[in-house]
């Protein structure tokens, strides 16, 4: 069922004269002696029911990018089937011949990363990975709204520690290495991290001096 809205069609500088035996849309603007009317209506059950003229049913003629996308944006090949006899109502002139923008963008997809040249480890704690995420909109239980991880390269094992503040990410990491260090009887050499405030200061770097680690940044 469609509904015609009133105040639409008064908003078009249209008349409605309502009476007992139905509606007229009328258009003053074109001949105020004659009337022009629009369209008629008939009162049922207390509505007013459109009448339909055989010349409203005219159809407007179909651009091809509107076949396009009533059939869910369908190839050139599927639409040319469509033609060949695998559908009916399918005009001669459905076939689009321009590029659908949406379809262009649709059928794109990402560069593949270049493969790393870094070497992979060759045992644990040679190399270890970290960061730092947040701060979360909502805290934990502790209060904690950041999380600190580390990641061996080799193992790909990972450790996480909850923190209130970035500026734990150091007495973090010291726990880290006495626990992982004591648990494999390795040290760890290499530290892989951002160029984040919390990584670069003079304190990490002197922990790190201290323990002939060295560090790298991720590019």
């Amino acid at each position: 069922m469609n509904l015609l809205s009133v105040s639409r069609i008064a908003a078009q500088k249209k008349t409605l004269i309502f009476d007992e035996n139905g509606c007229r849309i009328v258009d003053l603007a074109v001949e105020v002696l004659r009337q022009h009317i629009l369209g008629t209506a008939t009162q049922y059950n207390g509505l007013y029911r459109l009448n339909r003229c055989d010349h409203w049913a005219m159809a407007v003629q179909d651009v091809p990018d509107l076949w396009h996308r009533r059939l869910g944006h369908l190839s050139r090949g599927s639409m040319k089937l469509l033609q060949d006899g695998q559908a009916t109502g399918i005009p001669s002139d459905a076939i689009t011949k321009t590029d659908c923008v949406t379809c262009l963008k649709g059928k794109q997809c990402r560069l593949p990363f270049p493969k790393s040249a870094t070497k992979r480890s060759e045992e644990v704690l040679e190399l270890v990975h970290s960061d730092i995420c947040g701060p979360m909109q909502v805290a934990s239980v502790g209060g904690a709204r950041y999380f600190l991880s580390f990641i061996d390269d080799f193992s790909r094992k990972s450790f996480v520690y909850f923190l209130k503040h970035k500026n734990e990410a150091l007495p973090k990491f010291k726990d880290f290495i006495a626990m992982v260090e004591r648990q494999t009887s390795k040290r760890v050499k290499c530290l892989r991290t951002d160029n984040g405030r919390e990584y670069v200061n003079n304190m990490f770097a002197e922990f790190l001096v201290r323990r002939h680690s060295s560090r790298t940044y991720d590019s």
